[in-house]
């Protein structure tokens, strides 16, 4: 899971994108993320969410990461993103200055159905539970699983869930169970929509940061602040700090990784156990982490300052790059039909 992180990760390559100015890669980001609040503020105007999309597939190919690569980095926060965003486009209630698409319900169930169908949902769970405890060597394999061990925390909230509807409805007069009506209205569609705009501004980025080594990425920013000079803003030191970061990360979670591994080969769990196991596991991998990391940053120091770093100095480039034909192609392009989109 933590191979997945980009930040700091560069992919090599001779692309189109891995070709062009980190300035206007950069720049190019920053116009996109206005560009998707323009047409956020927009309500039902969907040609800018069709055209980033499209443009994400072409920046994809002109990347040539795999799509695959940017589905292992951005599908923990598409199910989390699902999660929290289903339930935007509906509402009990209809606020003033919207309006409703449609309503689901209401919908009447009766309790005579109701209170044996919970009873059935807590009793299988339950049964599902109580089957871990048999000594039947396939049920032990089946358990072992870890997809099998994460249901475990599924089925015993579907258990408790069951029960507790069961004890707030039991001596209710009423003869059924009225859900709704339930209104599916127009802002919480666009709402929804709009979540589409921060996942593609995050999958921009994250193409960009993987086509870009981390030097051109901080080369790109130094130059874009040099204006900041003139405001005494250390935009040197703030390089430095930045391209360290970016260089850090990596190298941090190749240290976790060796240490969870030596920690395991060690008998120590990170995964299985009780709780106050899994607890005394991460101590124990926490504690030399930082140590590490301190040792890290003191050889990073004696390093510059034996290199001569002066941190009022003036700094120079690695990688004194211009502007390019194609460089002025693609801003002028991108331009175009994103200002078309909000236009359209």
């Amino acid at each position: 899971m933590l191979q997945n992180i980009a930040l700091g990760v560069y992919y090599p390559g001779n692309s189109f994108l891995h070709r062009l100015c980190g300035r206007t890669k950069l720049l190019l980001l920053l116009w996109c993320a206005v560009w998707l609040y323009i047409a956020g503020r927009n309500t039902w105007h969907f040609a800018p969410s069709i055209v980033g999309i499209i443009l994400l597939a072409v920046v994809l190919y002109a990347s040539s990461v795999s799509p695959r690569v940017l589905w292992l980095r951005m599908r923990w926060l598409l199910l989390f993103t699902f999660i929290g965003a289903v339930t935007f486009p509906f509402s009990t209630t209809v606020d003033k200055g919207d309006s409703a698409l449609t309503s689901l319900g209401p919908l009447s169930i009766p309790y005579s159905i109701l209170y044996p169908g919970l009873g059935v949902i807590a009793g299988l769970c339950l049964l599902f539970l109580l089957s871990s405890l048999l000594p039947l060597t396939f049920l032990k394999m089946f358990w072992q699983k870890r997809w099998t061990r994460r249901l475990r925390l599924l089925f015993w909230l579907l258990m408790l869930g069951s029960l507790a509807s069961v004890w707030l409805m039991s001596g209710t007069v009423e003869q059924a169970l009225s859900l709704g009506p339930i209104f599916i209205t127009r802002l919480g569609v666009w709402t929804l929509v709009s979540v589409e705009g921060l996942l593609l501004l995050y999958s921009f980025s994250l193409l960009v940061m993987l086509a870009t080594s981390p030097m051109t990425l901080v080369e790109s920013v130094t130059r874009l602040m040099a204006p900041l000079r003139l405001l005494r803003f250390p935009v040197d030191d703030f390089a430095l700090m930045f391209l360290i970061a970016l260089r850090f990360i990596p190298t941090l979670i190749d240290e976790i990784e060796q240490l969870g591994k030596a920690q395991m080969a060690r008998g120590a769990s990170l995964s299985d156990g009780t709780l106050t196991e899994r607890f005394q596991g991460v101590i124990m991998l926490v504690i030399p982490l930082l140590r590490n990391i301190f040792q890290r940053a003191i050889d990073l120091s004696t390093a510059l300052e034996a290199r001569g770093y002066v941190v009022n100095g003036k700094q120079t480039m690695l990688h004194e790059t211009s502007f390019a034909l194609t460089d002025y192609l693609t801003i002028g392009g991108v331009l175009a039909i994103t200002l078309g989109s909000l236009l359209i």
